[in-house]
């Protein structure tokens, strides 16, 4: 009898390239044995437990000559773990004849880490308070790996002017996604529109990092004027102008400028500031004192008060009203003879009247008539400001003489008043 032992196999493995994540490494080796009958399986660990056929088996017909190479392949979907920007993995593996004999052998591999590639698509433009969408891809051959993606909109003035966004791993190796951000203003001021720049960066779990920018144009909106009606006055009275300022851009301040339409009056043309308001909308309260209501020869004018609003970025916009001054007529208040008993005046003397009226329309001019009842009829125009008066009239013949004073101011307001004169004398007034 002869006894014949099994012989076991031997593996040698090549050294193998390194690749990059989501890449094939080929692995080459032989197997040598003298048993050139004997077949043989090959078990294969690659190292790589989160990628498919990380654990495979082969196997291997008897080789004529005792020795035969083999070439295998295999994927691997990520460097990992995380945080690094290369991982070696240990492949094992182990050859076993029919005849149970084994060998082993190991060898590493080194997979790098591929950084991501951010791609932002075009931002159409926007006006101030409006949302800007950013749209991009995040594209990655590392099909594990997960992503931060950093976003400076550019807009320091606005909420939420820096964001991180997460994103899970894409089976596909690309993702794409949608984000917006308010810009709440064009900034900075003086100018109708502005342009900003988004800046993102996109970081991997391994710490690769892939940047890309887009600029937004964000235009001015023009704010709205609204006027409210305005009350009549009278002529000396103060107008109450109302109205509300309508921007979207929450940040924009404001420049009111008021044309009451009376270059008669004190602050005919004024200008009001007005801060921004968080709301988009604010009212206001003004007030003018109309001193007269003019043109002269009418009982009441209409008078076009002009606004416009103008926004920090230039915008515009404007309104009218009109407000009604009525004039007020004069009132006497007083009205006095010299002579209003017998024999206060004799015929040849001056008699006089005085008095005094109001007239709250500190422009008006007015004008007295005095019919002194002896045929003379007198249209006297009185000092412009002065409400008082003196008036004097030599009567030839002695009598009752009843005097009739009107005052008219130059808007056809009128106000008059009887008062007698007695007059001693020997001539009789018929």
């Amino acid at each position: 009898t002869v006894t014949v032992s099994n012989v076991a196999p031997v593996l040698a493995l090549d050294e193998v390239s390194a690749i990059l994540e989501d890449g094939v490494v080929t692995l080459t080796g032989t197997i040598t044995d003298p048993g050139t009958l004997d077949t043989f399986t090959l078990d294969v660990d690659w190292g790589d437990p989160l990628s498919p056929d990380n654990e495979e088996q082969y196997t291997f017909g008897p080789s004529e000559t005792g020795s035969q190479t083999f070439t295998l392949t295999h994927q691997y979907l990520d460097d990992n773990p995380t945080d690094t920007a290369s991982d070696s993995y240990t492949i094992s593996a182990t050859v076993t004849d029919d005849d149970t004999g084994a060998g082993s052998d190991s060898k590493t591999v080194t997979v790098s880490n591929v950084a991501p590639v951010l791609a932002l698509d075009e931002v159409s433009a926007i006006f101030e308070d409006g949302v800007a969408t950013l749209t991009g891809t995040i594209t990655d051959p590392g099909t594990l790996d997960t992503f931060a993606l950093n976003v400076d909109w550019g807009d320091p003035l606005s909420p939420n002017n820096v964001e991180q966004y997460t994103f899970e791993a894409s089976a596909s190796g690309s993702q794409s996604f949608t984000l917006t951000h308010r810009f709440l203003d064009d900034n900075p001021t003086g100018t109708s529109f502005d342009i900003y720049k988004i800046s993102a960066t996109v970081t991997d779990d391994d710490a690769g990092a892939g940047s890309d920018s887009k600029t937004v144009t964000v235009n001015n909106v023009a704010p709205v004027l609204a006027l409210d009606d305005v009350s009549a006055i009278f002529e000396d009275g103060v107008a109450t102008l109302t109205g509300t300022i309508t921007d979207p851009g929450t940040l924009d301040t404001f420049a009111l400028n008021v044309d009451w339409g009376d270059p008669l009056s004190p602050n005919n043309v004024e200008q009001y500031t007005f801060e921004a308001s968080a709301s988009g909308s604010q009212s206001f309260t003004l007030t003018h004192q109309y001193l007269d209501d003019n043109p002269s020869d009418t009982a009441s004018d209409d008078y076009t008060i002009t606004v416009t609003v103008e926004d920090d970025d230039t915008g515009a916009g404007s309104d009218v009203q009109s407000v009604t001054v009525n004039n007020v007529a004069p009132a006497i208040t007083a009205l006095i003879s010299s002579a209003p008993t017998v024999g206060d005046a004799k015929e040849g003397e001056e008699v006089i009247i005085t008095g005094a009226f109001t007239d709250p329309g500190t422009l008006d001019i007015h004008t007295a008539t005095i019919d002194w009842d002896d045929g003379t009829v007198e249209t006297i125009a009185l000092t412009p400001g002065e409400r008082s008066f003196a008036f004097g009239h030599e009567y030839i013949y002695g009598g009752v003489y009843d005097i009739s004073f009107m005052l008219e101011d130059d808007d056809s307001g009128t106000s008059d008043r009887m008062i007698t004169a007695f007059v001693t004398g020997g001539g009789i007034n018929d």
